[in-house]
């Protein structure tokens, strides 16, 4: 729905202040039924409060998105690592995982529209939140950049503005 209003009436972000570090130990709450049921265990870690310069609804969208997929794409009984970092002015918000990584084949490809990796995977999804995730960090005049290596789990870091 997000992206159908992208396309047909332009969103523009809404630029305020708000504490990234708070809105991860949010999202965490918000996922702690998933993560108990997965047996999936969260660490935040890094600078203690930090205040980035974004639309919170956008950045609040994209940490939801690039969590919630950690999650699916974690084995039960592993570790989920949420690093956050702040630069001059920049912070960098990554998530961690010890999932199955993503093959080299599909990372060229992976914040494309309707992007699905692995399609015959159960926990796939619908192929829009990484796009959009990708699109919102840029319009946020921010990034996401992806590591990952088959077998062994990926990092998304999604980079915003500090605040002045």
């Amino acid at each position: 729905l997000l992206w159908v209003k992208t396309q047909l009436q332009g969103i523009e972000p809404s630029m305020k202040h708000f504490d990234i570090v708070s809105m991860s130990i949010e999202l965490k709450t918000i996922f702690s039924p998933l993560l108990a049921t997965s047996k999936i265990n969260v660490e935040i870690s890094g600078t203690e409060q930090v205040i980035v310069e974004a639309d919170e609804e956008m950045g609040k969208f994209v940490m939801r998105n690039l969590l919630h997929n950690a999650i699916k794409f974690s084995s039960p009984n592993s570790k989920i690592e949420i690093q956050i970092l702040e630069f001059d002015s920049r912070v960098q918000w990554k998530v961690k995982d010890q999932g199955k990584g993503i093959k080299a084949s599909e990372m060229e490809h992976l914040f494309e529209m309707n992007s699905v990796p692995d399609a015959t995977d159960p926990n796939r999804g619908a192929g829009i939140g990484l796009y959009l995730s990708k699109l919102f960090a840029k319009m946020n005049q921010g990034e996401l950049e992806v590591s990952s290596t088959e077998g062994k789990g990926t990092t998304i870091t999604m980079i915003l503005l500090k605040a002045n």
